[in-house]
Order: structure tokens, then C-alpha cells, then sequence
């Protein structure tokens, strides 16, 4: 149980200081504890595993792209119940199409949540821009499902990740960890929850 209380935590950022002095740059703080190396899918199980030993009910917010869906593949492999969260906007039909279809090989039935172009504008508005001066109308599906995970008592998985895929080269993402201050505790980014799963990606990417 020790070791759970490093797990989401070895990362660190200053978006509540954010909140109040919206002219502060983002930063991160990495505090890595000891781990076992893997490889990457023996990683990725291990990781799964230990978000199902610490949460129950468990929601993934699936884009219909490589990453969430890598991670919902992950999650039925291990037998490990999981409820996808598709959001429809008019910018991402095809990519929603992709991932009901996705849904239905795997004969799971997933949340379905349609948005407007409007509604898009104003969470954008009123959320990213007003609250962090933020930037990335694309966070706005994020926070829209992180908001029904919350109302549902659940956690949610998404796909993001620190590093490009293709250079391997570390990012500072802001926008991966607004959820972090619009609903505490109510996201969990897969790829970076634990060091096993974090450092396979690093050296198989590099490779």
C-alpha cells in the first residue's frame, strides 16, 4: 500500500498557483520513486491492474484514436470492467464513428455524449480561457466527461502521454492536467500513472 501513494503523484504541477496568477508559466516537479523495469505491454497490464486494485468503477475517455484505444483493449485483456466515454462533436464525427464501432466488436456499450459548437465555445470560454488563460479548444471533450465521471463517482482513464512519439522528446502538456483542478481526483492520465509504465514507453520509443 506504500507504494500506491507515489502512484499519480511522482508528477507534479503549479496549476493551482495558476488559478490565482493566471500570468504564471506552467511548471512541473518530478518526483520518481524506485520501480521495476518492464516491457511495455507487461507495463501496461501491471498498470491496469493496480488502477482496478484502488478504484471501482472505471470510465475511459475514448477518442477512437491509437492511444484509448490501446488502453480499453488493455483493460478487456485483463478482464477488468470498463465503461468507454465517446464525445460527438461536429470536428471529431469520423473519429466518433471509429470508436462506437470499436465499442461494438467489443460488445461494450459505451456513454455517448453529443456537443455543439456552441457548447465547445462556451466550456472553452468559461473554463480554459477564464478560469487558467489557457489555450486548446480540443481539452474541452476531456472535461466534458470528466465532469459525468465525477457525477458518477467513478475515475477516468485517458490517453495522454509527456512525450511525442515520434522524436521521444519530453513535453510539458498544461491542457493533460486541467482536470486536475476543474474535478480533483476524477482523472487519472494511463500512460504516466506509474514509472513501469512511463519508462517502457521512453526506451521503446528511443529504440
Amino acid at each position: 500500500m506504500e507504494l500506491l501513494l507515489h502512484y499519480r503523484h511522482w508528477i507534479s504541477h503549479n496549476l493551482h498557483e495558476k488559478l490565482k496568477d493566471k500570468s504564471l508559466p506552467f511548471k512541473m516537479e518530478w518526483h520518481p520513486y524506485p520501480f521495476k523495469v518492464m516491457k511495455f505491454h507487461e507495463a501496461a497490464n501491471y498498470t491496469a491492474n493496480l488502477i482496478h486494485q484502488k478504484y471501482n468503477k472505471i470510465y475511459i475517455a475514448y477518442s477512437g484514436g491509437a492511444d484509448s484505444e490501446y488502453i480499453l483493449k488493455c483493460f478487456t485483456w485483463n478482464n477488468i470492467p470498463i465503461k468507454p466515454i465517446i464525445i460527438i462533436t461536429p470536428a471529431n464525427k469520423e473519429e466518433g464513428y471509429l470508436a462506437l464501432k470499436k465499442c461494438k466488436e467489443l460488445h461494450i456499450t459505451p456513454v455517448v455524449i453529443t456537443l455543439t459548437e456552441e457548447d465547445m465555445i462556451d466550456i472553452y470560454q468559461r473554463k480554459v480561457v477564464g478560469m487558467l488563460n489557457g489555450d486548446s479548444i480540443t481539452c474541452v471533450t476531456c472535461i466534458v466527461a470528466a465532469n459525468y465521471v465525477k457525477e458518477h463517482d467513478g475515475i477516468m482513464l485517458t490517453g495522454d502521454h509527456l512525450f511525442d512519439d515520434a522524436t521521444g522528446a519530453i513535453m510539458a502538456d498544461v491542457w493533460n492536467y486541467y482536470n486536475d483542478i476543474f474535478y480533483p481526483n476524477s482523472t487519472i492520465i494511463f500512460f504516466n500513472y506509474t514509472l513501469e509504465l512511463f519508462y517502457s514507453m521512453l526506451v521503446e520509443t528511443s529504440d
